[in-house]
C-alpha cells in the first residue's frame, strides 16, 4: 500500500508500507527517515514525523477501537535521551541539542517513572 504523507520537512511524500490481511507494518523510515533530507537541508527543529503519524492514522481512525497495536524499536534509548543520541545526526548542533532535549525532559517530570522512556 502507498500513503501520500509528508516527509520530514513537510513536503507531499508516498510512503509505502505492506498491508496483508488485517496488519500493516509501518516503518518509520519510509515518510520520518533521515535519507528523505538531503544533508544541506537538515533541521532538527523543523523535522517532524507527521507523516509516520499520518500511516498510523489512529486519531483520523477514530482512535484504536479494539485494534492492537504493536510497536518493534531497534533502539533502546529513552525519549529523553533521544536528542542527545540522535540530534547531532539529524543536524542539531551542542546548543540545538540542550534546546531540543528540554520537551522531553518536561513530559517526563509529569509522568509515571515506570512508564516506558521515562527514564530520567
Amino acid at each position: 500500500m502507498t500513503a501520500t504523507v509528508s516527509d520530514p520537512l513537510g513536503r507531499p511524500i508516498e510512503a509505502l508500507f505492506p498491508l496483508a490481511d488485517t496488519v500493516a507494518i509501518v516503518e518509520t523510515a519510509a515518510a520520518s527517515g533521515l535519507g528523505l533530507v538531503v544533508p544541506d537541508e537538515r533541521d532538527a527543529f523543523a523535522a517532524s514525523t507527521a507523516g509516520t503519524g499520518a500511516i498510523v492514522a489512529i486519531e483520523r481512525g477514530g482512535g484504536l477501537d479494539g485494534v492492537r497495536l504493536v510497536v518493534l524499536c531497534d533502539v533502546r534509548t529513552t525519549f529523553v535521551d533521544a536528542a542527545r543520541v540522535f540530534g547531532p545526526q539529524k543536524g542539531a548542533s551542542a546548543a540545538d541539542v540542550r534546546r531540543l532535549q528540554a520537551r522531553p525532559h518536561a513530559l517526563a517530570r509529569r509522568l509515571d517513572p515506570d512508564s516506558p522512556g521515562a527514564s530520567r
